[in-house]
């Protein structure tokens, strides 16, 4: 997805020279402030990048994840929640955490470029990309902006909502973070330090943290944001200080394991299920955790097995737009005509000069089957091309076609190209390959300012351009294409009811329980 995570992999690569420079975590770390309202079940929320439904379910019934097992069998779970789009990270958690699509909460993708500044905002995709754009850049970008100035102040997080309710809560190497709380992160010098807002309970890797565990895991293992230091900190808030009415917790090792190998092992799930069997060993019984807490334990995208001849599997796209001056990482000039910010399988394509119209990248692209939408704004209208046919179609908010979120639009030409199918029956719109496509392409489209194109490519391929990642033989998201989209959900403690399977109203679904 998505997701490299932070500057993090940097660091981890800069640690020889940095080992000696490394400043002590802040002293006197509160871990959350007493409450004022206790709710009647607290909720643990556990999210495992690139959890996928196999081989989980085959695990399951093969009895060889007994925690997963015992939270299908005295609980709730589908294999069909819808993501965020773009399918990465950055989005689909800030998705989750404020209950709202891109359009409103801003935060657009692991990589996209602002047209105030000039510049890629990049979160970290990578050794080259984040030394390319400036490692000082990154880490603010990540490690600041992200949270307190991208992120859209006229939207609340589950943190701040909860908070102003009088309600203490955690998170626990959680990327999206936001509370009403101000911590400290601990920089690794020649870089200052920096504070941000987050939860009273907070930890980000070694950045801000309570225990510390081998050293491997704290400093070599992605700077700390890892399964095994965020179950760690789990279990230490649980054994020392009773959970908050509210935790969230990341676990992001798979998502490497998927990257990797385009399929999730078998072991790596084993072993998460060891850590979540030890976590739960941490209350009397796995049964009274669920007497007194809710659990939501889910995945946030699918994962798409890429193929494994390069020259097949990846859109080169500076190849493709050779003959426009492309924007680079970490420059700025005044010449530049396309700036591309590729995320896996989809990319934004900004047009920087007025006279770059879009006929002339159209017409780049035309024949390249491997694309498989290609999308922009025209006034209220969003407009779709297929990849390689250019069959069209638009849309926009309407009254025309509902849909099965009770969302209306208006919609010309071929429906075909979103797979989208009208059900005289229930006088509805239902979606197929694609997914809630309507809303997720819609609101990529407004999630930031900019007169730009979006590109997907089709199961199989992705994109390449600035320095950007690639996964021949392995595995990718971004796409809103079905296997980008959907991931499994566990939910046990509790008899209230998910009516909507989309990521975007697992926080409304979440204050319920704890109202």
């Amino acid at each position: 997805m998505k997701k490299l995570i932070i500057v993090l992999s940097v660091i981890t690569l800069s640690l020889v020279t940095l080992m000696f420079n490394l400043k002590e975590p802040t002293k006197n770390m509160r871990l959350y402030s007493k409450p004022t309202h206790t709710p009647d079940k607290k909720v643990v929320l556990i999210i495992i990048d690139s959890l996928v439904d196999q081989p989980l379910e085959s695990l399951i019934k093969n009895n060889q994840v007994p925690l997963f097992q015992f939270l299908m069998e005295n609980g709730w779970y589908t294999n069909q929640m819808v993501s965020s789009f773009p399918t990465m990270s950055v989005t689909i958690d800030s998705t989750l955490l404020t209950g709202t699509q891109p359009h409103q909460h801003r935060i657009p993708a692991l990589r996209w470029y602002d047209i105030h500044e000039n510049r890629y905002i990049n979160y970290g995709d990578g050794a080259l990309p984040v030394l390319r754009t400036g490692m000082k850049t990154v880490i603010n970008d990540s490690l600041y902006n992200l949270n307190n100035r991208h992120l859209g102040q006229d939207v609340r997080t589950l943190h701040e909502e909860l908070a102003n309710k009088g309600m203490s809560t955690a998170s626990i190497n959680g990327i999206i973070h936001r509370g009403k709380t101000d911590q400290l992160l601990s920089i690794p010098r020649p870089y200052e330090d920096i504070q941000t807002k987050a939860p009273d309970y907070f930890v980000l890797g070694n950045f801000h943290h309570y225990t510390k565990t081998n050293v491997k895991e704290q400093y070599m293992n992605y700077y700390g944001v890892n399964d095994e230091v965020s179950n760690e900190h789990l279990i230490h808030l649980i054994q020392n200080q009773g959970l908050p009415a509210f935790t969230m917790v990341y676990f992001p090792d798979l998502d490497h394991e998927a990257h990797k190998h385009g399929s999730i092992p078998s072991e790596a799930l084993i072993d998460i299920d060891r850590k979540l069997q030890r976590m739960f060993n941490s209350f009397d019984s796995w049964s009274k955790a669920l007497e007194e807490h809710v659990f939501i334990i889910m995945g946030d995208s699918g994962v798409v097995k890429i193929e494994d001849d390069k020259q097949v599997a990846v859109i080169n796209l500076e190849e493709i737009f050779s003959s426009f001056q492309l924007a680079e990482l970490g420059k700025s000039r005044s010449t530049d005509e396309l700036a591309l910010a590729v995320n896996e399988r989809m990319t934004y394509v900004y047009p920087l000069q007025a006279y770059i119209q879009k006929e002339q990248i159209l017409e780049k692209i035309r024949n390249e089957r491997r694309l498989d939408t290609i999308s922009w704004k025209n006034g209220n209208w969003l407009e779709v091309r297929q990849g390689g046919t250019m069959k069209q179609m638009r849309f926009r908010p309407g009254s025309q076609y509902r849909d099965p979120y009770d969302q209306s639009w208006d919609i010309e030409g071929d429906l075909s190209i979103l797979d989208l199918h009208w059900n005289h029956e229930i006088g509805r719109l239902t979606y197929g390959d694609y997914p809630d496509g309507l809303m997720r392409l819609y609101s990529a489209a407004h999630s930031h300012d900019g007169d730009f194109l979006i590109l997907t490519s089709h199961p199989g391929y992705e994109m390449k351009a600035i320095h950007s990642h690639t996964h021949v033989g392995g595995g990718a998201h971004g796409s809103f294409h079905k296997e980008d989209t959907y991931f499994p959900l566990f939910i046990a403690g509790t008899t209230e009811k998910l009516e909507s399977l989309r990521v975007v109203d697992l926080k409304s679904y979440i204050l319920r329980l704890l109202d």
